[in-house]
């Protein structure tokens, strides 16, 4: 943990492998990016830029101004970063399709949306416990639904809104800062097809017995790297694509 704080995204790594988490956030190692998380950021900062806009004005921005914030943040990460794995894509190419996913997601998604709340932060704390989770509650709709967008190369799965636990610690961020439940949980995911697509993935509130869970989830992974417990994870499929694998084997 740094500094006794813990987000969604420290707890899949840890969950991933605890290996890769001691190497990025205990020895403070950081592998260059890949193209597909530089796309996927430079596509939420364009949405972000539409939907603060959007909860002042009640109008979407036009196209043209939220395809200039996305093209604006890929081109200066690109310049800021020394070193992009673009995993044999063509950088070029996966710009434009950045662009095209959010043609269609501006066509279909947004203008049904009225944002209630937009990069909303959070801290959590809990009692008895030294660690606090931190994040951001991307966007929460009209009707107090919890929405998070995605990109990926391929569809999600169909019940995947219901099982993910960065929706979980959304559900619970919502509760501690509204004193209530959020209506539904969403996934947005923008696929990377030949054709761009939306698919748009809904779940109910958790239960409480999801929400204890989580907790109780979270209270391990932290007892576990305040123990330093930390161990490879001996699957191929996460090795392959992993920016620390020659640091393992040497491990």
């Amino acid at each position: 943990m740094d500094n006794n704080h813990l987000s969604i995204t420290q707890i899949k790594m840890y969950l991933r492998c605890p290996l890769q988490y001691m190497f990025r956030y205990l020895k403070g190692l950081k592998m260059p990016p890949v193209g597909a998380v530089v796309l996927g950021k430079s596509i939420h900062k364009g949405l972000e830029q539409n939907f603060r806009h959007k909860k002042q004005t009640k109008i979407d921005l036009p196209l043209n101004k939220v395809l200039e914030a996305y093209s604006a943040f890929f081109d200066q990460t690109r310049k800021k970063e020394e070193e992009i794995d673009w995993e044999g894509e063509n950088p070029g190419k996966v710009k434009d399709e950045g662009i095209g996913l959010i043609k269609v997601y501006h066509k279909d998604v947004a203008p049904p949306i009225q944002p209630l709340a937009v990069e909303e932060e959070f801290e959590l704390g809990f009692e008895n416990v030294a660690y606090t989770l931190r994040g951001y509650l991307d966007l929460v709709d009209q009707f107090k639904r919890i929405r998070d967008t995605k990109t990926a190369r391929r569809s999600y799965p169909q019940d995947a809104a219901q099982t993910d636990i960065q929706l979980t610690a959304y559900n619970l961020a919502y509760k501690y800062l509204k004193g209530e439940e959020p209506k539904s949980l969403c996934f947005d995911v923008m696929v990377r097809t030949k054709q761009p697509k939306i698919q748009t993935l809904q779940s109910p509130p958790r239960t409480q017995g999801q929400l204890t869970r989580f907790l109780k989830l979270l209270g391990s992974i932290a007892r576990a790297i305040k123990t330093g417990i930390f161990y490879p994870c001996e699957n191929q499929q996460v090795c392959s694509w992993c920016g620390y694998k020659e640091i393992c084997r040497e491990w």
